[in-house]
């Protein structure tokens, strides 16, 4: 009779155990499917390298650029024929899925062209590194936003620049004042430390 009791017990660890199983297994079969993705163009490529003063003037063009976000999928662009003069503010519009923020991926290559290229100043995206493009460029999301840490790693988060440089940026605009307060501190202390819901660049 006591075998028989603890049969129930038995078989409920046992149902416990598979579901544990079965929920632990998604983990493997998520890094199996990220490992099988195809890797990002190289970084470098030395001898495809920009010229460090690269771009100096902004002058972008889409020459008949199309692209598509998997093989497989329909083209979210087609035929793309744009010149944006240097140093000239455009502004693009259209319904959701139009593709404006394909255009944004397109720049920085985190999706590659099916046909056609992108230049800017006279060089064509596609023969440079990834890693020497993406830093050349940059975003302002419409949403501020600051990662946890100082605000130097915010700023710099290569450690290109030093802080000369930094507050020499920040001088521009003076948005530091109200984040750290009217004394210098040091970029990188725990007292100009961005912290998970703390301070912003427009107060508490």
């Amino acid at each position: 009779m006591s075998y028989a009791l603890q049969i129930t017990q038995s078989l409920n660890w046992i149902v416990r155990q598979t579901v544990e199983v079965e929920t632990n297994i998604v983990s493997v079969e998520r890094v199996l499917e990220y490992a099988r993705l195809p890797s990002e163009a190289p970084e470098v490529i030395h001898r495809h390298r920009p010229p460090i003063s690269w771009p100096a003037s902004g002058a972008v063009q889409f020459n008949n650029y199309s692209t598509r976000y998997r093989e497989g999928l329909d083209l979210v662009l087609k035929n793309i024929n744009l010149d944006i003069k240097a140093h000239e503010k455009i502004g693009v519009v259209g319904r959701t899925g139009a593709g404006k923020s394909s255009l944004t991926l397109a720049l920085f290559r985190i999706i590659e062209p099916a046909e056609g290229n992108i230049s800017i100043d006279a060089l064509n995206t596609s023969t440079i590194g990834l890693l020497d493009l993406r830093r050349r460029l940059a975003i302002i999301p419409q949403d501020a936003a600051l990662f946890e840490g100082t605000i130097r790693d915010n700023l710099d988060p290569g450690s290109v620049h030093d802080d000369t440089e930094l507050w020499s940026v920040l001088g521009m605009f003076n948005p530091i004042g109200i984040a750290c307060g009217s004394v210098k501190h040091e970029l990188s202390s725990s007292e100009a430390a961005c912290r998970t819901r703390g301070w912003t660049l427009t107060g508490p």
